[in-house]
């Protein structure tokens, strides 16, 4: 997996000791159930949806924290390369740390992979997006069409977090009389 998709691929080390890692893979389309994904069938590094496939931590050093922190960074990770929506399967035990996590349970899965049941859970990652304004007309204009174009990327009723910068079209205008185009 790490040959395929070495972005997808995290390694913690203690001390100069691995004891732990996660790794995964994308997908457009996300069937948690589905057996060949484990071995990366139908992977595409460009998809949107990164489905987790394993995170391990050394039992000798569970419980210390450090799921919680190789996740963080993992989640960050992805959200730098755009990613939308992490996908991942855990015990019933584990269900209550994915929550704490910020992962929504989905389902019971169908997946009985190993003899044991799973649950589904995911978690969205938002995108931000800035406004730079210099007149309330133009602030409008983009919000709208942010708004109006979103869905049909992100889905229905969907749009990132919109950010909003207004400095005073007074001071815009004086800086342009002045030709000072960068002030």
């Amino acid at each position: 997996r790490i040959d395929q998709y070495p972005q997808g691929f995290l390694v913690m080390q203690l001390d100069g000791e691995i004891i732990g890692f996660i790794n995964g893979g994308c997908a457009y389309d996300v069937a948690m159930s589905d057996e060949a994904f484990k071995e990366l069938v139908g992977h595409d590094p460009d998809a949107p949806n990164v489905v987790i496939l394993s995170v391990a931590i050394d039992p000798a050093h569970q419980g210390k924290g450090y799921a919680s922190l190789m996740m963080r960074a993992f989640v960050e990770r992805m959200r730098a390369m755009g990613k939308r929506a992490i996908h991942l399967m855990c015990k019933e035990r584990h269900v209550e740390l994915y929550a704490r996590m910020g992962y929504r349970y989905v389902k019971p899965s169908a997946s009985d992979h190993g003899g044991m049941a799973w649950h589904e859970m995911v978690m969205s990652i938002p995108l931000t997006i800035g406004i730079a304004a210099c007149s309330s007309e133009g602030a409008a204009l983009c919000y709208k069409t942010i708004c109006t174009r979103a869905p049909k990327v992100l889905g229905a009723h969907a749009h990132p977090d919109i950010v909003l910068h207004s400095s005073s079209l007074a001071e815009y205008v004086h800086a342009l009389e002045r030709g000072d185009l960068p002030g």
